[in-house]
């Protein structure tokens, strides 16, 4: 189950941190400017899938939104004990998070690129190389040729074991944290995942209590589950523990019994928290995270132009003659526009192509004005740009005004363009392509919404565009081309107001910074 509420998933896997609404916090092994991005895209997506499927991160996700949401009303005793829990939960867990995001990840890259395995390897601290080889040693080499799909749900089963302590529904309420954080130190789930670690050995070998568990035809990952767990008790008959099948409805109980709690001490901000079925467990939900693009940080726009340029100060007359200048000489302005949920919206402008180039230039209007001032000027003459975080309903006024208007995916994890196409093609026919960066490591997905007129523009890896594209494969109303790149017939994306060059040098500005 998930809980959906303010306390959603976010992600820096190239910056090096993981966070799930604050209940869980951890390090990347692939932190800066690694060559891999994809191993650290699929890191960060282990540590989410894990953080979602065991009760101990389950308990203080459920307590996240008593920081974020309930400052004002917790008392300074409750909001200690909050803090107390997170930051439990987040010492006592994070060998066992961290190895198996690290085995994981690099048993999804050892599938994908084994001639870049040992270079990958490489690239890890001594600490987490450690981790890996221990990890090895319990499941198996990454690169094994005996390596089994179900090697995956036997780590995932090992560590929720080690993470779903004996629980009590009432173990959630405030007055009761004191109590759970002394029931997870007593029994720490690092200290009980290591423990079972020492028992284990691959499931193919002949000495491995495990054999046999996981190799039966026409199985799903319940059946392995619970064979599994049959066999940790077996062996280690004093570990404790439960599976998600044995008690589908504890996160459902503990999220209502915290929030009568609540009422019961006068807490209303836990009123409007519901709790939703999980999204099936699919490679297009866990085998993906946002794609951090070097140099930039998290918080600042995913246009690489915006950070090289320095711009001038202009006018709203200014940028109309800009724009009037451009289309007489066949260039555009290229136009980044910012809003912050009120009524002034901000423009930064440069020129494509060559020489004369005008001074770029940054600009502050009404969005009003702004609307009115591209409905008269000629249709392409500006393109329109504006971050995914900041579009909502500003990119539909943009795209009305009958400029290219392209909408920049800041999170670009397989899952959040998924969703964005298909939105939109619940209206209209979308188009979703792809442009290969050679010797960056990502392609940027192109999806354009026919009627709307918008495109949106997504870097993501390969391994997650290959995702994307199985994905779209079964949704109605998407063209997709077969191939992984698709770089010819770009005309369908501004219905002809833009030229091939262009819309490659409007890429290359966004996302690699090459003027």
């Amino acid at each position: 189950m998930e809980i959906t509420d303010s306390c959603r998933t976010s992600f820096s896997p190239m910056g090096g941190t993981y966070s799930y609404g604050g209940g869980a916090r951890y390090a990347s092994p692939m932190a800066g400017g690694t060559l891999y991005p994809e191993l650290a895209e699929f890191h960060a997506a282990q540590h989410e899938y894990l953080a979602l499927a065991n009760a101990t991160d389950a308990i203080a996700r459920l307590h996240t939104p008593s920081l974020t949401r309930g400052e004002r009303e917790l008392s300074d005793e409750h909001r200690r004990l909050v803090e107390d829990l997170i930051a439990t939960v987040t010492r006592t867990t994070t060998v066992i998070h961290e190895l198996v995001a690290t085995y994981m990840s690099f048993l999804l890259f050892a599938a994908r690129s084994p001639g870049s395995l040992s270079s990958a390897r490489a690239e890890l601290s001594q600490s987490y190389r450690e981790l890996l080889r221990r990890g090895e040693l319990a499941f198996g080499a990454v690169d094994d040729g005996r390596r089994r799909a179900e090697v995956a749900t036997v780590v995932l089963t090992c560590a929720i074991a080690s993470m779903n302590l004996p629980y009590r529904v009432e173990h959630v309420r405030f007055d009761m944290l004191a109590e759970c954080i002394a029931f997870i130190e007593a029994d720490p789930p690092d200290r009980r995942f290591l423990c079972l670690l020492d028992r284990l050995r691959p499931v193919w070998d002949e000495n491995s209590f495990l054999t046999g568990a996981a190799d039966r035809p026409g199985d799903n990952a319940t059946d392995i589950q619970a064979r599994v767990g049959a066999r940790i008790r077996a062996t280690l008959p004093d570990m404790t523990f439960f599976l998600h099948h044995e008690q589908p409805l504890l996160f459902r109980k503990m999220a209502a019994g915290l929030q009568d709690d609540g009422r019961r001490h006068g807490y209303r901000f836990l009123d409007g928290m519901r709790v939703e079925p999980h999204p099936d467990d699919t490679a297009l939900d866990r085998a993906g995270a946002r794609l951090m693009l070097p140099g930039l940080d998290e918080h600042e726009p995913l246009d690489v132009s915006l950070k090289q340029l320095l711009y001038a100060r202009g006018s709203l007359e200014e940028f109309t003659a800009a724009a009037r200048w451009c289309r007489q000489h066949d260039r555009r302005l290229l136009t980044h526009v910012f809003t912050a949920g009120h009524s002034d919206v901000g423009l930064t402008c440069f020129t494509s192509g060559g020489r004369p180039r005008p001074t770029p230039f940054a600009m502050k209007c009404s969005m009003p004005s702004l609307v009115r001032s591209l409905a008269l000027l000629p249709k392409g003459s500006v393109v329109l740009k504006i971050d995914e975080r900041r579009a909502e309903g500003a990119a539909d006024s943009l795209a009305r005004t009958g400029h290219p208007t392209f909408v920049l995916a800041h999170d670009t994890r397989p899952r959040n363009v998924y969703d964005h196409i298909v939105r939109a093609a619940r209206r209209q026919r979308v188009s979703v392509s792809g442009i290969e960066f050679r010797g960056d490591e990502f392609v940027v997905s192109v999806a354009h919404a026919h009627s709307d007129n918008l495109t949106l523009l997504a870097p993501m890896t390969m391994p997650g565009r290959r995702i994307l594209g199985t994905a779209l494969g079964d949704v109605a109303d998407v063209d997709f081309p077969e191939a992984d790149v698709f770089v010819d017939g770009l005309g369908f994306i501004t219905d002809g107001s833009m030229t091939q060059e262009h819309f490659f040098e409007l890429l290359r500005t966004c996302y690699v910074g090459v003027r």
